[in-house]
């Protein structure tokens, strides 16, 4: 049954937003509604949260390519999951009150740089 509920969590956590209005406001769900203080305290004690975080960014990166990208390359080039994990926390250390899908998005923003400068 804990399996289940976990899996229930995970997908619940991933599902990206799907509407945007003419401000760049969109509806978050899951993890990307926490605070970036959040995100700092759950990464340093490696909780369950950190996980479903984690999974959270994914998805969101994932969508982020689905959406924005068809016919080009993935948003994320070289950069591994542990590194995208690790600029998040940066970003949030510095911004605790941001949330975590602000963050998601200068994230975003950075890996597209370093893309475009290769």
């Amino acid at each position: 049954m804990r399996t289940i509920l976990v899996a229930a969590i995970l997908l619940g956590a991933t599902c990206p937003a799907a509407a945007i209005d003419s401000k760049g406001v969109y509806g978050v769900r899951g993890s990307g509604t926490s605070s970036c203080g959040t995100w700092v305290q759950e990464h340093r004690s490696s909780s369950l949260t950190s996980l479903l975080e984690d999974a959270w960014l994914l998805g969101y990166v994932t969508a982020y390519n689905y959406w924005t990208l068809k016919g080009s390359t993935d948003v994320v080039g070289e950069t591994d999951a542990p590194g995208m994990v690790a600029a998040m926390t940066q970003y949030c250390e510095n911004h605790p009150l941001d949330s975590i899908s602000a963050a998601a998005v200068d994230l975003i923003i950075q890996l597209r740089l370093k893309l475009r400068s290769k």
